[in-house]
């Protein structure tokens, strides 16, 4: 009796002024709870869904989890009117098979060599030369090293410095089209080296053109070494899917709320448990998919639709968004107003290693100030965490704006808002473990994302673009 009575209350569009709280807001908000969160991130950071690698087994488990989640909810699975799977394939290259012989020595891979990159859509798959030039300073890469091969033999006993200085050879090699480059493995652990170098060249949007190959002290090269590598790659086309749920509202207009719910899956016998990346966001997500499920079950249908929508593939390339974005639109791309996207939101960083009151703020002011202006009105009006928009400048050398799914939306002019916590020592390693998640911290966030959403599908005005995205 009480749920069909409530029933009869409907919520019609506001135009709500940020000094005053809303106060049927409020009365859902209590959803919005550590108890819920926690549950679902030690879940989904469980060793039952093994990293949930894009394509593999733990994540297709996820995938359940969350479609379960959405299904117990009510929510509208909007693909082809009644699923909650958005299926797509991906072709997966696995380790390519490798073949390295120096004057007809044939050497062993993981063993004497190690790869670090093969980029399948540049390079060839063979290598013959025996042109090779051995060099001990970056100032010794020249012209004259055009079209051949570069044995690079530097050590360091410094880490940063060591990577700084293959940033600069990789960026010459380019520059001079180096065809293969031979590196003396450093006294470092080499996983942790290739690492940090893969993260810096992201970082400063540095792209190899050629193999960079790891070698052992025992493999000896001479100036007129005969080298062959062979490199055959080994694709698979695997499907994955992202997950969608769906709240009907009054109009055409969408608010989409995302996050990524893959991770690294198992690498070297390790699962890679992804808690803060992003559990958490995915956490988030199913909470916010909870709070306004029940708000609309008691009567208060929002103005606008509420796509929630967790993506696969992101750690491979964005690949679940883009998707979205770019093939299959569920829902058009016209009809919607924002993304907002919420990526790794469970812990602290460095700088605020003491503080359960921020956040970062990404993209928020990149199309429309109207989006940015109500996202700092309502954290005023509510939780009023410390928005740090440090890495929403342009000049950001990290190019976070660009890492996360909300990209895909932004670069079609619909404006966005990452929320994101900052790197710890624990990204993208075995120990992103969900015991080290903060949940009070947590749970401070993801209320202010949920008066923010409430505000943006039940506000009479629309998100103004006043920018426009050149891609």
């Amino acid at each position: 009796m009480l749920n069909i009575f409530i029933l009869f209350f409907v919520f019609f569009p506001v135009s709500i002024l940020a000094s005053n709280k809303d106060s049927i807001a409020d009365n859902f908000v209590y959803l919005i709870n550590e108890n819920e969160l926690k549950a679902h991130i030690f879940k989904l950071a469980s060793a039952e869904f093994e990293g949930r690698g894009t394509g593999e087994t733990g994540q297709y488990l996820a995938a359940d989890y969350i479609r379960n989640h959405f299904i117990n909810l009510d929510l509208i699975g909007p693909v082809n009117d009644t699923g909650y799977f958005q299926v797509y394939y991906f072709n997966k290259m696995d380790d390519p098979e490798l073949k390295l012989s120096v004057n007809n020595v044939i050497y062993t891979n993981q063993k004497d060599y190690f790869l670090f990159n093969y980029n399948k859509y540049i390079l060839p798959n063979s290598f013959k030369t025996n042109k090779l030039y051995t060099i001990n300073n970056i100032s010794d890469i020249s012209k004259k090293c055009s079209e051949s091969s570069v044995y690079f033999n530097y050590k360091s006993d410094n880490l940063d410095e060591l990577i700084n200085i293959y940033l600069e050879l990789i960026e010459l090699s380019n520059k001079y089209k180096i065809n293969l480059l031979f590196v003396t493995k450093p006294d470092f652990n080499l996983e942790d080296v290739m690492f940090k170098l893969r993260l810096s060249m992201f970082k400063y949007g540095i792209n190899s053109k050629f193999p960079i190959i790891f070698i052992n002290d025992n493999l000896k090269f001479y100036k007129n070494s005969h080298i062959n590598f062979i490199i055959k790659p080994i694709f698979r086309s695997i499907h994955t899917q992202n997950v969608l749920g769906f709240i009907k509202g009054k109009t055409d207009e969408t608010v989409v709320i995302s996050s990524h719910f893959d991770h690294l899956g198992i690498k070297e016998g390790k699962i890679y448990y992804g808690a803060d990346d992003n559990a958490s966001g995915t956490s988030a997500v199913l909470n916010l998919a909870t709070a306004f499920s029940q708000a609309c079950k008691s009567g208060f249908i929002p103005y606008r639709n509420i796509l929630f929508i967790t993506f696969s593939g992101e750690e491979i390339g964005l690949l679940g968004s883009k998707h979205y974005t770019d093939i299959d639109p569920i829902i058009p791309l016209k009809n919607i107003s924002v993304n907002i996207n919420i990526d790794m939101i469970g812990r602290s960083d460095n700088i605020y290693i003491n503080n359960e009151k921020y956040i970062y703020v990404i993209g928020s002011d990149k199309l429309s100030s109207t989006l940015h202006n109500i996202n700092e009105e309502v954290n005023s009006t509510y939780q009023q965490l410390i928005f740090d928009y440090k890495y929403n400048s342009s000049t950001d050398p990290n190019r976070f704006y660009y890492r996360s799914d909300h990209y895909n939306f932004a670069k079609n002019n619909i404006p966005v808002i990452f929320f994101f916590n900052g790197m710890h020592d624990d990204y993208h390693k075995p120990t992103d473990t969900p015991q080290k998640i903060n949940i009070n911290l947590m749970e401070n966030r993801v209320k202010h994302i949920y008066y923010l959403v409430w505000r943006l599908v039940n506000m009479n005005e629309k998100i103004t673009v006043d920018k426009i995205n050149s891609k």
